[in-house]
């Protein structure tokens, strides 16, 4: 895609320098001219006009089909290809066939396994905490009877250790459980096939063969046939939703557009993989336009209405003003200063200082 965007940011003008001394002597003559303005020939003459002002980003693009992507999330035996690369498909129809009865064997097993483990766990935490409170109960009776501080404090550290060691099997059985349980949720899929989600084309298949496993993963790629969408330069959401309108024009006609945005993720996704974001647009009504179409966009941004403007090439500047050189009515060439407003790639608002239709000096 290739991406045309008029860019003339407005530029404070330069003064030339131009200084003569005239030198006899052991001293200088005081003749000095003045600084002159680089300003343009009788002949390079603008006005000022009143209208509407706007700036224009375009992107050239193609028009394509909208993808849909078939994903299996979990885990499947492929037991069945019906289609092929390139095959015309219905809303509906079978693209992977699979097979869960191994799978969830497989889980019935971790099922068991989640049982029979928490059982132990019970069993085992149960002991422990009655081994505990057994010592416990030795402590108090040997503070009663008078025993040994020396003795006291060994029994007491003994308890520590156990209840340190009760809780430190406890996390591993919950780490242990935790794993099976991922297993289980990574598990089979019980057999369902794969649909396609729309009428189109099968333009990827990447199921593998019959009898390997798949999970997790993308299986295939469907070109919708009755929706259709542009691919442009990528702009920042926060400036499409202030445009002041977007349309594409194809074949000479124009084409009302709707922006589909990336989520967060998405973006996030992009910048980790280094990826170059694009913006999709869907065509707000169908039409004889066909994929491969080439195909304009335009966004219209920082639109005013009824202002006076000037090109940005007869505004000057200094330090704390700006003015222009204004044709007066000898002919003459008269400075005026001027109150600016909102400045476009190529135009400047005038606020103060000039009226429509006066004729000034461009640079």
């Amino acid at each position: 895609m290739k991406r045309t965007v008029i860019k003339r940011w407005f530029k404070p003008a330069c003064l030339l320098l131009a200084a003569a001394l005239m030198c006899t002597g052991w001293g200088c003559g005081s003749d000095v001219p003045k600084l002159l303005e680089p300003v343009g020939s009788g002949d390079n003459l603008v006005q000022a006009v009143r209208g509407e002002m706007y700036n224009t980003i375009v992107s050239d693009t193609t028009l394509v089909p909208t993808i849909q992507y078939v994903r299996l999330d979990g885990q499947g035996i492929v037991a069945g290809l019906p289609v092929a690369l390139g095959d015309q498909v219905k809303k509906g129809d079978v693209l992977v066939e699979l097979d869960g009865q191994q799978l969830s064997d497989q889980i019935s097993s971790l099922d068991q396994q989640i049982a029979d483990l928490t059982a132990d766990n019970q069993y085992v935490n149960q002991w422990s905490q009655l081994e505990i409170q057994i010592g416990q109960l030795e402590i108090a009776q040997m503070q009663a009877s008078g025993a040994g501080a020396d003795e006291i404090a060994e029994k007491t550290e003994e308890i520590t250790k156990q209840q340190d060691q009760l809780y430190t099997n406890q996390v591993e059985q919950e780490k242990e459980l935790a794993q099976l349980q991922l297993q289980k949720m990574e598990g089979g899929v019980s057999g369902t096939p794969l649909l396609s989600p729309c009428d189109g084309t099968v333009i990827a298949l990447r199921a593998g063969n019959i009898g390997d496993v798949i999970e997790n993963q993308v299986v295939a790629v469907i070109a919708q046939t009755d929706s259709k969408e542009l691919r442009g330069d990528y702009i920042e959401e926060s400036v499409l939703n202030e445009a002041h309108e977007s349309y594409a024009l194809i074949n000479g006609k124009r084409y009302e557009i709707t922006l589909s945005p990336y989520s967060d993720n998405e973006l996030n996704w992009l910048g980790i993989m280094g990826g170059i974001p694009h913006n999709t647009y869907y065509l707000n009504e169908e039409d004889s336009a066909v994929y491969g179409d080439r195909a304009v966009i335009v966004i219209i941004t920082d639109y005013r209405e009824d202002v006076l403007y000037i090109p940005d090439n007869a505004l000057y500047s200094d330090v704390d003003s700006y003015y222009v050189y204004v044709q007066n009515k000898d002919g003459k060439r008269e400075r005026r200063d001027m109150e600016i407003g909102f400045v476009w790639d190529s135009a400047v608002e005038i606020t103060g200082g000039l009226q429509e239709g006066e004729v000034l000096y461009a640079k």
